[in-house]
């Protein structure tokens, strides 16, 4: 029986270890350019629809995701998987983490990272809610809407 504990003790990861692993996928998520596979897929979508928009804080993306009917299949394909991923784990949209931070913190304080987004809709038209992340709420809705596939 002991070669078998010992199997289960190496392959769980540590929590510093994927603490940074999840630090990383915030960083990929703020710069579409460090995610290669997203980037390489969606450049020519980001020349025809994102040109003017700025690298970094995920304003990219965000415009990938505005545009996502228009983009070519293998480009709406990865921004659909990023998507699907964003709303199992609000943590991972780096914009909605950004925009409602304030809000998180006042509304969702003790909030499972899988459940932020259920918690900021709970609290969308409370009088204290900041009016830009009400609108990103709102979107993040727009989305799951649209596709059950996006709604968790």
């Amino acid at each position: 029986a002991l070669p078998i504990l010992q199997e289960g003790k190496e392959q769980r990861v540590s929590l510093k270890c994927r603490k940074q692993l999840r630090v990383e996928e915030l960083e990929m998520s703020e710069d579409i350019r460090l995610e290669p596979e997203l980037y390489e897929s969606c450049k020519t979508d980001i020349r025809t629809y994102c040109q003017t928009i700025p690298y970094g804080n995920a304003q990219m993306i965000e415009c990938l995701k505005e545009n996502r009917k228009q983009l070519t299949p293998r480009c709406h394909q990865k921004v659909f998987k990023l998507q699907e991923s964003e709303m199992m784990d609000s943590e991972l949209d780096y914009t909605l983490m950004r925009v409602c931070k304030q809000m998180i913190k006042r509304f969702c304080p003790d909030t499972d990272s899988k459940n932020i987004l259920q918690c900021l809709k709970q609290n969308k038209n409370s009088e204290t809610m900041d009016p830009k992340c009400k609108q990103m709420i709102t979107k993040r809705q727009i989305t799951q809407n649209a596709d059950y596939r996006l709604n968790p």
